[in-house]
């Protein structure tokens, strides 16, 4: 007669065995597969803001002088799917670069020759909201005083 009972215990034995190789596999290979993950969709989501926010927008800005109403238009820029150039910035007439962190936009120093003048625009630092591009920046002519100004920009 022959006894089953050690058939048992050798496929229990294979069960677990095959179980534990299934386990080291799964330890190794899901934090890489978790990283892939996260690295992949962190380029996307500058690239889609970048991508979403670009177009026209009518702007109402407020600085220490006087009021001022005009157009800017948001692009995505070479250098980084985190760069963009907002033309007009200002009312200058002149296209800045800035960088997209999320929702928050960093537009760099800049220095300008307009008119035979120096524009000089300096801490430029924005918001956008769904349709709506907040940002505040100092500037100054020829290397004077600085004057402050904020702005509300309404997407096209």
């Amino acid at each position: 007669m022959v006894n089953y009972e050690i058939f048992k215990n050798f496929q229990l034995v294979k069960d677990l065995y095959l179980n534990k190789n299934l386990m080291k596999k799964l330890f190794f290979y899901l934090p890489i597969l978790f990283l892939l993950v996260i690295f992949s969709s962190s380029c996307s989501d500058d690239k889609n803001i970048v991508e979403e926010i670009s177009g026209s927008y009518n702007v109402d800005e407020e600085c220490s002088s006087a009021f001022f109403d005009y157009v800017i238009s948001i692009t995505g820029a070479s250098g980084g799917s985190d760069r963009i150039v907002i033309a007009n910035y200002g009312d200058f007439g002149v296209a800045v670069t800035a960088t997209v962190n999320g929702n928050f936009i960093e537009i760099d120093d800049q220095t300008f020759n307009i008119d035979n003048q120096s524009v000089n625009i300096f801490n430029g630092l924005g918001e956008i909201s769904g349709n709506t591009f907040t940002s505040n920046y100092a500037y100054s002519l020829d290397g004077g005083e600085s004057e402050l100004c904020t702005f509300s920009a309404t997407k096209i």
